[in-house]
Order: C-alpha cells, then sequence, then structure tokens
C-alpha cells in the first residue's frame, strides 16, 4: 500500500503522536529514527541536536507495524507513507498514520501555490494584448503588466513550495514566526526583483528611443 502527500506540517508534539500511534497498534514495536544520510537516532532530542531544529529528511521506520514513513522536502511529493509487509497490523498502520497525517497538511501552502494560476492568467493576456497595441504608451503598460504578473507567478511558486514542507524538532511555543526566520531571504528577494523590474523597464526604453531613430 502506497500514499503520497505534498504538503505537512508536523511539530515536535505531533512527531511524537505519530511515533506513539504506531507503538498502540503493535505495543511491542520499535520505530526508528532515521536522516537523509542513513544516520538512526535514538530520540527527536539526539537528532536535533546533530541536524538541527528543521529537518528537510526524516524517515520513520516500524517494521513490526510494517510501515514506513518519509518526510522530505523535494519538488514533488514530500510525504510518502508506504507498507513492508502484507498484514493486518501493517493495514491498521497504513491508515491511521494516513489519516494522522491528512489532519496536518498544511492547507496556506496548496492556497498560495494556486495562486499562481492569476499569474499565468494575466501574463497570457498582455501577451495576446501586445498584438493590438501599437502605441508606445500602451506597449509600457503591457511590459509593466507582463512583468508584474510573472513576478507574482514567480513569488506564488516560491512561497508555495517553502510553505509545503514544514518539519521542526521544536515545540509549538519554541517555533519562531516566519517573518523573524526569513526576514533576510525576503529582503534580497525584493531588491533583486525590485532590480530585475527596473532593468527590465529601461531596457525597453532604451531600445525604443533608437529604433525611432
Amino acid at each position: 500500500m502506497y500514499w503520497t502527500s505534498d504538503s505537512i506540517k508536523l511539530f515536535r508534539q505531533d512527531l511524537e503522536n505519530l511515533v506513539d500511534l504506531l507503538g498502540k497498534i503493535v505495543p511491542s514495536s520499535t520505530t526508528v529514527l532515521s536522516g537523509e544520510d542513513g544516520r538512526t537516532y535514538e530520540s527527536f532530542d539526539d537528532m536535533k541536536t546533530r541536524e538541527g531544529a528543521y529537518v528537510t529528511t526524516l524517515y520513520l521506520s516500524n517494521r513490526e507495524a510494517g510501515l514506513e514513513i518519509n518526510l522530505i522536502r523535494a519538488r514533488h511529493a514530500v510525504v510518502t507513507l508506504s507498507t513492508m509487509k502484507g498484514s493486518k497490523e501493517a493495514e491498521l498502520a497504513f491508515y491511521k498514520a494516513q489519516e494522522f497525517l491528512s489532519a496536518h497538511k498544511r492547507r496556506s501552502a496548496e492556497f498560495v501555490g494556486n495562486l499562481s494560476l492569476v499569474g499565468w492568467i494575466g501574463a497570457s493576456v498582455f501577451t495576446m494584448e501586445s498584438f493590438r497595441t501599437h502605441t508606445t504608451r500602451g506597449e509600457i503598460i503591457i511590459l509593466i503588466g507582463w512583468l508584474i504578473s510573472f513576478l507574482f507567478l514567480g513569488v506564488a511558486n516560491l512561497f508555495g513550495k517553502r510553505r509545503a514542507y514544514f518539519v521542526t524538532l521544536n515545540r509549538r511555543h519554541e517555533h519562531l514566526p516566519f517573518f523573524a526566520r526569513k526576514k533576510d531571504d525576503l529582503i534580497m528577494f525584493g531588491i533583486g526583483s525590485l532590480a530585475s523590474f527596473t532593468l527590465g523597464v529601461l531596457g525597453t526604453l532604451i531600445v525604443q528611443h533608437f529604433t525611432k531613430k
């Protein structure tokens, strides 16, 4: 059996609850924690000390329950859930874990990702309008609208992908707000976007100036 999801949000308490869930299905079972390099950890505290609070790869494997859970920040699916054997315990563990993980999807990431459709619509409209206008002012307006549409598209895709995966070994009260953690990244992205937009407009004006001569 196999299941995937493209978004997840788990704090330390959630991870502990997930491990407890598997332990209740098979009381004598042990859930093994491992990271990207295959190294196993005795506890979440051990993993946090070695890899940091915000892990990009986390494997949970319970052979007795016959279940494997992979939490990976990837381009597409970030969560995979699969059974390692065919048994009633494995089937029960699969459906219980699927129900648990489905309840912890990051809905805001799905919403932000869908906003990219607005950017595509805007870019398409301005592209079509570019074939109809024959004035310098109209061309500049279309160019600006086209650039804004693609900027919006890029921002929606960027934030959608970044927000799709959130797995932390911190507890909720230890988690810093998004803008406190990403302030430097947002500033650099804003500067880069503004610079690209300005150069695009200036380049268009220069080309138009020389082509009129």
